[in-house]
């Protein structure tokens, strides 16, 4: 099991969410939550983690304006979706004022 926090967190086709924590085990997401506290064995990314379900990576990602949200959704929360179905991706570098991948921004799967 890994645990990964970045200042964001991107949920398509939902939106953002700050400072989320995504625990994996086996490349697969199992569980979301959000970061209230220093957790041991969690990992700062520099970057946006946007999760994906199984190796769809989506091109227009980041062609649509896509909004903030204050909580998880409820079908993550609740188990409506399941989370194992989901892979976690990092862009890094990020640009954070324009929410957008800048020149150089790589995609990368976690572990």
């Amino acid at each position: 099991m890994k645990r990964y926090v970045s200042h964001f967190l991107l949920l398509p086709p939902y939106g953002y969410l700050k400072k989320c924590v995504v625990e994996t085990e086996h490349e697969f997401v199992v569980r979301l939550f959000p970061f209230n506290e220093e957790i041991e064995s969690t990992e700062w990314l520099s970057g946006l983690i946007v999760l994906f379900p199984k190796h769809n990576i989506l091109d227009h990602l980041f062609r649509e304006k896509v909004p903030f949200l204050e909580k998880i959704p409820l079908e993550f929360s609740e188990g409506h979706i399941p989370l194992l179905f989901f892979h976690a991706y990092l862009f890094s570098p990020f640009d954070f004022t324009l929410m957008q991948p800048v020149c150089g921004t790589q995609r990368k799967q976690l572990p």
